[in-house]
């Protein structure tokens, strides 16, 4: 089974970061708490990941909760509240 590495950086300081391996079975979700983990992070805030090109541009936006998806024209008609 192929595992991918991932070298997490902490944006505001590039000197701290985490290499997390994950095999190609696992989800965003197993992802996320793997960087929690390593990091001790508390789990308190929102996570995405990003698809970006070569110059780190962001692409396609990867979210873990349904509050942070946008919302549908009809939801917005209907003034719908992601999160219940």
């Amino acid at each position: 089974m192929a595992v991918y590495r991932f070298r997490v950086i902490i944006e505001d300081n590039e000197d701290v970061y985490r290499d997390i391996d994950i095999k190609a079975a696992q989800t965003f979700a197993e992802l996320q708490a793997t960087i929690q983990e390593a990091f001790k992070f508390d789990n308190k805030h929102a996570a995405s990941f990003f698809v970006s090109d070569d110059y780190w541009r962001k692409h396609l936006e990867i979210t873990l909760r349904k509050e942070d998806l946008p919302l549908t024209p009809e939801e917005i008609r209907l003034k719908v509240d992601p999160k219940n």
